[in-house]
């Protein structure tokens, strides 16, 4: 057979052939696996000369010294004074005592002084904790002394957070707010008075390829200048990019939702950008946002800070986030395992393993876990953290794998596509929200009992609307007052950020629970906050003032209609 195929079309064309027949996805699984070999040798070479992140910036400088860097509020800010700032930077932190392999807690607003402070502390060897500046009170707290860090760098100063912060020492960026508090002290004085000679590598001396660089809470380009903008604006996007010439945006599925929402505009397609990378771009509004805006291409990846593995579509394939064939699972190994919803767990079979799914299913993504590339090196805090991410005991005694709390959907042709999160997270506006955090800061109110949180869909949005399911500590209460509802309304403005402020809020009288006591979330969830399907008292969080009031058959319909921004 091969004989006759090769005097037909040639040995080539008859390999071709045979690898169409036998091997159909064999050119996808090609690219992909030729794409991450280059990627590779290029990391690895880095690596092998003993260069890191801000080896490759200061070459980076050396070359393009002139050239901008970031471009923020109008201004451009070169290779070269970024490079002059991070060491001022660097330096001041060893002026105010902070020694090396330390780590420093920033939390800076999207603006040139993040970045040229990062850099600075990598120069010498600092660990830096990313603070959300969204977080307040004791989220806040906790995500500082998570870290371990004695000093705080702020890029605008936020005088609530100091009450429930002890043992740091705060230091401020920019002006010192009237009246200064008491313990902020001012890191501009100190980088104004110091060199910003180049640092000597020598300063970092104790970095090896396995000490840590950067603490992340949540969730670039080589030579390319970013263009910064405080805060998101849908209405100013495109105009950005085309008074700067862009090529390449990056982008959370959130912010494609919302450019798609603005009114249509003659010049939608008329800018210089060629690829649009990020995650979270979802299927329903893929096409449009491609077709409308006019985007060659669109790199949509997966992939988490503590996850050992990750993915990345390649080849514009719409919804997907990467391919996970037989033959690249042999270099980048995943599994799909089935997801018991009403324990909210993986589903065991009899033997006690999990059970992988079928392609088209719906599945967990998990990753088995080895020594050297495949590890994973945990969280830091208590141990039990860390646990709870592991699944032991998986498809045979003994083997142990990561637990990305991701659903995924892997088609016939290997491409995956996010479906949900699960467990003590779900997402919101670009953000991962703990339903832990927000139940301990509603039951923290005497008059709550226990808070089950969980997320809910809202149409035209994307990831879930959190909504909390309650019950009093006066079991003989039928319904909140409006003095309870100015409370908790109150209470979670001050306590949580935007983000983790849950929409929706159900009074049961008796809370659902499992046969195991456990609090049962998938009913709950299947109910949402539809009035017709709960009988149960139901508030929203009324955007225009930030107060719950009840929801009734109306809000409900304009909710679900998008007239009702949340």
């Amino acid at each position: 057979m091969l004989a006759v195929l090769a005097g037909s079309l040639g040995v080539s064309g008859a390999l071709y052939l045979l690898l169409r027949l036998f091997w159909p996805g064999w050119y996808l699984d090609w690219l992909y696996r030729r794409n991450s070999l280059r990627l590779g040798a290029i990391v690895m070479g880095y690596l092998e000369q003993g260069k890191y992140l801000i080896d490759i910036f200061e070459e980076q400088v050396k070359r393009w010294p002139k050239k901008a860097l970031i471009i923020f509020q109008d201004r451009k800010y070169s290779y070269e004074y970024f490079d002059q700032k991070s060491s001022q930077a660097g330096r001041a932190g060893i002026e105010i005592g902070i020694k090396p392999g330390s780590t420093v807690a920033i939390m800076i607003y999207n603006e040139p002084e993040f970045v040229w402070t990062y850099l600075g502390f990598m120069k010498v060897g600092y660990q830096t904790a990313c603070i959300n500046y969204n977080l307040r009170s004791k989220s806040l707290a906790h995500s500082i002394n998570a870290s371990g860090a004695t000093v705080l760098i702020l890029g605008q100063a936020i005088q609530e957070i100091l009450p429930d912060i002890s043992g740091i020492t705060v230091y401020v960026q920019g002006p010192l707010p009237e009246p200064k508090p008491i313990s902020f002290l001012s890191f501009d004085l100190v980088m104004n008075n110091i060199s910003d000679a180049p640092i000597d590598r020598s300063a970092r001396k104790h970095i090896t390829p396995f000490s840590t660089n950067v603490l992340i809470y949540t969730s670039g380009t080589t030579g390319a200048t970013m263009v910064l903008r405080d805060k998101f604006s849908a209405k100013h996007f495109w105009e950005d990019c085309r008074k700067y010439d862009v090529t390449v945006i990056q982008y959370i599925g959130e912010v494609c939702r919302y450019l798609v929402a603005q009114p249509k505009n003659k010049l939608d397609g008329q800018h210089k950008v060629r690829v649009a990378v990020g995650n979270g771009l979802r299927q329903d509004i893929w096409t449009e946002f491609q077709s409308r805006f006019k985007i060659p291409r669109i790199i949509e990846f997966y992939g988490a800070t503590e996850n050992p593995s990750g993915s990345v579509n390649l080849t514009n394939k719409v919804g997907a986030c990467g391919r996970a064939s037989p033959y690249l699972r042999q270099f980048s190994p995943v599994a799909f395992v089935k997801w018991d919803l009403e324990a909210q767990a993986p589903f065991r079979n009899r033997q006690g393993f999990c059970v992988p799914v079928r392609p088209d299913a719906v599945g967990l993504l998990i990753v088995p876990l080895s020594e050297g590339r495949f590890s994973f090196q945990g969280y830091r805090g208590p141990k039990e953290d860390t646990e709870k991410k592991i699944l032991r005991d998986v498809f045979e005694k003994g083997d142990q794998y990561f637990n990305s709390g991701d659903l995924m959907r892997i088609d016939k042709e290997y491409y995956l596509y996010f479906n949900d999160r699960v467990g003590d997270t779900f997402r919101w506006k670009g953000e991962n929200v703990s339903t832990t955090e927000v139940s301990n800061i509603l039951t923290s109110l005497a008059f709550i009992h226990d808070a089950n949180v969980y997320g809910v869909a809202i149409p035209g949005t994307d990831g879930k609307a959190g909504m909390v399911s309650f019950h009093m500590t006066d079991e003989g209460a039928t319904s909140l007052s409006p003095t309870m509802l100015a409370q908790i309304s109150r209470h979670v403005n001050e306590m949580l950020p935007g983000y983790a402020r849950p929409r929706f809020l159900r009074f049961q009288t008796q809370p659902e629970l499992t046969s195991t006591f456990k609090q049962l979330k998938a009913i709950l969830v299947r109910e949402g906050f539809d009035p017709t399907q709960v009988r149960d008292p139901l508030y929203f969080l009324d955007p225009s003032t930030q107060v719950y009031r009840p929801l009734d058959n109306t809000a409900y319909t304009q909710i679900m209609a998008g007239n009702v921004p949340m």
